[in-house]
Protein backbone atom coordinates (compact mmCIF):
# COMPACT_ATOMS: atom_id res chain seq x y z
CA UNK A 1 0.00 0.00 0.00
CA UNK A 2 2.40 2.25 1.13
CA UNK A 3 4.20 2.07 -2.78
CA UNK A 4 0.54 3.12 -4.19
CA UNK A 5 0.36 6.14 -1.92
CA UNK A 6 4.10 6.97 -2.13
CA UNK A 7 3.46 6.87 -6.30
CA UNK A 8 0.43 9.86 -5.80
CA UNK A 9 2.62 11.60 -3.35
CA UNK A 10 0.63 11.41 -0.46
CA UNK A 11 4.18 10.56 1.76
CA UNK A 12 6.90 12.72 1.03
CA UNK A 13 9.82 11.20 -0.02
CA UNK A 14 12.68 10.46 2.61
CA UNK A 15 15.52 12.06 0.11
CA UNK A 16 14.00 13.81 -3.09
CA UNK A 17 16.78 12.85 -4.92
CA UNK A 18 16.19 9.51 -4.61
CA UNK A 19 15.91 8.05 -8.60
CA UNK A 20 13.01 5.64 -7.51
CA UNK A 21 10.78 8.43 -6.38
CA UNK A 22 11.73 10.74 -9.14
CA UNK A 23 11.31 8.02 -11.77
CA UNK A 24 7.73 7.41 -10.06
CA UNK A 25 6.94 10.75 -9.78
CA UNK A 26 7.76 11.68 -13.33
CA UNK A 27 5.52 8.82 -14.56
CA UNK A 28 2.55 9.34 -12.38
CA UNK A 29 0.55 10.65 -14.93
CA UNK A 30 0.73 6.98 -17.02
CA UNK A 31 -1.57 5.62 -14.29
CA UNK A 32 -3.97 8.06 -15.28
CA UNK A 33 -3.80 7.64 -18.86
CA UNK A 34 -3.98 3.96 -18.64
CA UNK A 35 -6.86 4.08 -16.07
CA UNK A 36 -8.37 6.95 -15.22
CA UNK A 37 -11.46 5.66 -13.28
CA UNK A 38 -9.30 3.36 -11.42
CA UNK A 39 -6.93 6.13 -10.64
CA UNK A 40 -9.38 8.34 -9.12
CA UNK A 41 -10.94 5.39 -7.13
CA UNK A 42 -7.97 4.74 -5.38
CA UNK A 43 -6.86 7.93 -4.89
CA UNK A 44 -9.85 8.76 -3.12
CA UNK A 45 -9.59 5.48 -0.94
CA UNK A 46 -5.83 6.25 -0.18
CA UNK A 47 -7.24 10.12 1.02
CA UNK A 48 -9.78 8.22 2.81
CA UNK A 49 -7.60 5.89 4.90
CA UNK A 50 -5.66 8.45 5.07
CA UNK A 51 -8.06 11.20 6.64
CA UNK A 52 -9.21 7.37 9.20
CA UNK A 53 -5.84 7.30 10.38
CA UNK A 54 -5.08 11.01 11.34
CA UNK A 55 -8.35 10.94 12.87
CA UNK A 56 -7.21 7.90 14.97
CA UNK A 57 -3.98 9.16 15.70
CA UNK A 58 -5.82 12.65 17.06
CA UNK A 59 -7.82 10.48 19.04
CA UNK A 60 -4.63 8.51 20.32
CA UNK A 61 -3.07 11.68 21.34
CA UNK A 62 -5.75 13.07 23.26
CA UNK A 63 -6.06 9.83 25.39
CA UNK A 64 -2.63 10.57 26.06
CA UNK A 65 -2.68 13.71 27.09
CA UNK A 66 -5.18 12.78 29.00
CA UNK A 67 -3.57 10.23 30.79
CA UNK A 68 -0.52 12.31 31.01
CA UNK A 69 -2.09 14.69 33.00
CA UNK A 70 -4.23 12.39 35.27
CA UNK A 71 -0.91 10.59 36.29
CA UNK A 72 1.37 14.18 36.96
CA UNK A 73 -1.91 15.05 39.15
CA UNK A 74 -1.62 11.66 40.94
CA UNK A 75 2.14 12.44 41.27
CA UNK A 76 1.50 15.82 42.81
CA UNK A 77 -0.77 14.70 45.10
CA UNK A 78 0.92 11.38 46.25
CA UNK A 79 4.08 13.82 46.82
CA UNK A 80 2.11 16.13 48.91
CA UNK A 81 0.88 12.99 51.12
CA UNK A 82 4.56 12.06 51.58
CA UNK A 83 5.57 15.69 52.27
CA UNK A 84 2.73 15.54 55.20
CA UNK A 85 3.60 12.11 56.39
CA UNK A 86 7.22 13.08 56.61
CA UNK A 87 6.41 16.56 58.60
CA UNK A 88 4.20 14.10 61.25
CA UNK A 89 7.19 11.73 61.14
CA UNK A 90 9.29 14.91 62.69
CA UNK A 91 6.78 15.46 64.55
CA UNK A 92 6.66 12.50 66.37
CA UNK A 93 10.38 11.81 66.52
CA UNK A 94 10.92 15.75 67.76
Amino acid sequence: MEVVLTLFGLFPAVDEADPLWQDRMNTSHLLADLDAVGTVRLTARCLNALYRLQTFQGNAKAQLAELAQGHFGMVIDRDFQIMELEGQVEQLQG
